[in-house]
This record gives structure tokens, C-alpha cells and sequence, in this order.
């Protein structure tokens, strides 16, 4: 294609620009009110779901009483008066129900079946309570000690005068007895009554809802059509003088080699811009960029790039191993750098050779290197500890230099966590090693003692 600087993309995109404006403009209003629509149709199921949950809130406080007082009228024992009036006066199930769906329905007949039932079961409590009056009577407790709404209960003169077995049977049959489940079953039915309601009240705002959500999809996608032909023009304008180029121009990239100047005037100039800075940075590429990304001694990548990684840890789970060689100093001392170098040109070659070509294996000082095993989480513990085992028994292999050992620290990382996260609990794991005398690996544990760190050698 011959060169013709005159043709620029940027005037015949103007236009397409400002209608694409336009029309995106109208298809956000269409997607607010979309959105919109959708989210009283989502509070509508919200409101309830809230609600039928309130509705069995109160029907579970009611069978809490129930269930107390009849248990307190099968063995006498005051844990159970305890709980009831917990439950009552303290918990307040039923209570707390009427007033969540107060907020949202009240007025209205669900509202008023709710109220029905704690109605009911308000007068089921004075059953109850003469109950369990009987039933302290029976085991002859003081009324003192009783609570107020117990004490104040006043048996009639024929129950007054039943012994105290006969005291005892009747406190069952009252919470037992068919005229007590009848009215269980009268504060069920309003329950339900009360549900019913509530989804027909639901149902009728999700249709409303919904007829107007798809009109404002029906707009949304004629707003979508107009765009995706808007583009497609665009595209079509611009194919010949910018795409072609610009695929031609990524291969070249892709083989390393310049790019043809051909095409519109903007891709043109990025293709000479290109083919400068390419020609002058080609003959030091790989020379700069090795040195830049590796440690000169062990041949393994250095803290820089471990310091770039590092914060992927955020996105995915990793695994974090830390070693430090024992002792090292030492090992100059006694030996003198040469040996010292070697020593940890073996230590690298044994982490080369024990992990995947995707990981990274860094040296990140004098004697300290840091693995990242990407794509690695805490179900592979078992792995990380056959990947450290492994490189411990490659490090005592007898070759000559002084043996020496590893203490090593693994954390693994979670989403959303920080690097700096992941390599403090990688650095503390190593602590502990230290502190028990090194020559081991621990993994970090939220909370955990040193009487928990793997004892393998």
C-alpha cells in the first residue's frame, strides 16, 4: 500500500465518536432505570423473604415456650422455667417478628394475622404459667423464689386442694391436653394466614416490576443494535487503513522484526517511532534484560523481580517459601567466600531443579531465597513439604563442600491479601525454625506455638 500521509483516522472517527456519545448517553439512562426496576423487584423478594422469616421467627419463639413449659411440667426442673422466661422476656422472638414485619406491612392484613397470632399465644402464656404454678406446687418450691409472672398466679380452690400428684397431672394435661393444641394450631393457621398474604403482596409488585424492567430492556437493546451498527461502520471505515496495517504490524512485532510503514498517517508514525527505538535497543536487549531480572552468582532471579511477583499473591493462591541458609557466616569464616559462593551455587541449583518452570525461585540476599509456587494453595501442603524435603536431601549430597543445613518458612496466600501480608507470615514461620534451633521448615498457622512446628530433620 503506498504511503499517503493526508489520511488520518482521527476526522472520520470524530463523528462516529460523538454519535456513539449520544447514544451511549440514552443507553445508561435506559440501564439506571433497568437497574432500577430490578432492584424494587430484588427489595420487593428481599422484603419478603425478611418477612416470612420474622412470621417463622415468632412461630419458633412460640414453640420454644412450648416446649420449656412442657418439659418443666414433665420433670419439674428450674433450667427450663429459666429458658422459657429467657425466651419471653429476654430473647423475644415473637416479639422482635411483629416488629421486623411492622416496618415494612403494617397496616395491612398479613400484618394483622401476625398480630393474631402473638395475640394467642400471649393468652396461651396464662395457661402456662398455671402450669407451671401447679408444678412448683407440687415439688413444693417457695413462691418467692418463683418468677413474678409465676408467683402472681392464683390456683382456684378445687386445684388448691388436689394432692400433690393430682397438682402434678394437671400441670401436664393443661400443656399436654387436646384444648391446649388447639389453640397451637389456631397461632399456626394465623402464621400461615400471615404468609400468605405476604406472597401475594409480593407477587403482585414483582409483576408491576417486571412489565416495566422489560421495557426499558426492550430499549436497552434496540440502544445496543444501534451501537454494535455504529461500530461495525467504524470497523468498515477503518479496516484498510488501520487494521490490516496494525495485524501486519503486530506479526512483525511477534517475529522481532520491523514494521512496514504502511497505512493511515497514525499508524505510519507509530510504525517509524517503533522501528527507531527497535533498532537502537535490539543489540542490548537481552544483555540488560537478563542482568536486570537475575542474580549474577546463582543464575536465579533476583529481589527485584521477586518484589514484582510479589504482589500477585493478591489475585491468586500462592505459596510462599522462604529459606535461609544456617550458619553461613560461619561457613565464610571458616572456609573463606569461595567456598561460601559455592555453597550457594548448590543450594540454587537444588531449588532450580526441585520446582516448575512457572514458579519463581529468587535469591533475594547474601544467604536468603524465596520460592513462589504460583497457582498453589493450602491443599497442597503435602506437595510444598515433598518440594522441601526433596531440596534438603539434594543439599546433603557429598560433593566435596562443607554440609550444611536449611531452616525454611511457608505461608500460603489468600485472595485479596497483600503480598507484604504473605511474606510477613512466611518471614515468621522462618522465625520460629530459628528460635527451635533451625536445620527444619514450618508452615505458618494463624495463632500458632512452637511446640507446633513440623519436627521432620
Amino acid at each position: 500500500m503506498k504511503e499517503n500521509k493526508n489520511i488520518r483516522l482521527q476526522p472520520m472517527l470524530l463523528a462516529m465518536v460523538v454519535l456513539a456519545i449520544v447514544l451511549a448517553g440514552v443507553l445508561i439512562y435506559a440501564g439506571l432505570e433497568t437497574r432500577a426496576s430490578y432492584n424494587q423487584m430484588q427489595e420487593a423478594v428481599d422484603t419478603y423473604v425478611t418477612c416470612e422469616a420474622s412470621a417463622q421467627k415468632l412461630m419458633a419463639g412460640s414453640d420454644e415456650l412450648t416446649k420449656q413449659v412442657q418439659l418443666y411440667a414433665v420433670n419439674g426442673k428450674a433450667y427450663n422455667m429459666d429458658q422459657y422466661f429467657k425466651e419471653a422476656k429476654v430473647t423475644r422472638s415473637r416479639d422482635k417478628a411483629l416488629e421486623e414485619i411492622g416496618e415494612y406491612f403494617d397496616g395491612t392484613q398479613a400484618y394483622a394475622a401476625l398480630e393474631e397470632a402473638l395475640a394467642r399465644s400471649n393468652e396461651l402464656m396464662e395457661i402456662e404459667y398455671y402450669s407451671m404454678r401447679l408444678m412448683a406446687e407440687y415439688r413444693g418450691i417457695s413462691p418467692s423464689i418463683l418468677p413474678e409472672e409465676v408467683r402472681a398466679v392464683e390456683l382456684t380452690p378445687e386445684d388448691q386442694a388436689l394432692s400433690p400428684d393430682g397438682k402434678k397431672e394437671l400441670a401436664r394435661e393443661l400443656v399436654f391436653g387436646s384444648a391446649y393444641e388447639g389453640k397451637k394450631t389456631s397461632i399456626t393457621n394465623s402464621a400461615e394466614q400471615c404468609m400468605n398474604e405476604l406472597r401475594s403482596m409480593t407477587r403482585a409488585g414483582e409483576q408491576k416490576n417486571a412489565r416495566q424492567l422489560i421495557r426499558y430492556l426492550n430499549l436497552s437493546y434496540a440502544l445496543v443494535a444501534a451501537l454494535m451498527l455504529l461500530v461495525f461502520l467504524t470497523f468498515l471505515m477503518t479496516t484498510l487503513l488501520a487494521l490490516n496495517p496494525l495485524r501486519r504490524a503486530i506479526g512483525s512485532i511477534r517475529d522481532k522484526e520491523l514494521i512496514p510503514e504502511r497505512g493511515s498517517y497514525e499508524v505510519q508514525y507509530l510504525a517509524r517511532t517503533y522501528n527507531t527505538m527497535f533498532e537502537k535497543n535490539q543489540v542490548h536487549q537481552d544483555k540488560l534484560s537478563y542482568e536486570a531480572t537475575h542474580d549474577a552468582l546463582t543464575r536465579l532471579y533476583n529481589r527485584g523481580v521477586f518484589e514484582e511477583v510479589l504482589p500477585t499473591c493478591e489475585a491468586q493462591h500462592n505459596a510462599l517459601i522462604l529459606v535461609d541458609l544456617d550458619y553461613f557466616k560461619q561457613m565464610n569464616d571458616n572456609h573463606g567466600h569461595q567456598v561460601g559462593d559455592q555453597v550457594l551455587q548448590k543450594l540454587a541449583k537444588a531449588l532450580q531443579a526441585s520446582f516448575r518452570g512457572e514458579d519463581y525461585v529468587c535469591r533475594i540476599g547474601g544467604d536468603e531465597f524465596a520460592v513462589l509456587m504460583v497457582n498453589v494453595g493450602p491443599d497442597m501442603k503435602g506437595l510444598v513439604s515433598a518440594k522441601v524435603d526433596q531440596i534438603r536431601k539434594k543439599t546433603r549430597e557429598d560433593d566435596g563442600l562443607p554440609p550444611f543445613t536449611l531452616s525454611v518458612g511457608i505461608a500460603f496466600s489468600e485472595i485479596g491479601q497483600p503480598g507484604e501480608t504473605v511474606f510477613a507470615h512466611a518471614d515468621a514461620a522462618l522465625y520460629k525454625v530459628k528460635e527451635q534451633g533451625r536445620n527444619n521448615y514450618a508452615f505458618y498457622e494463624e495463632g500458632q506455638s512452637l511446640s507446633d512446628l513440623n519436627d521432620k530433620n
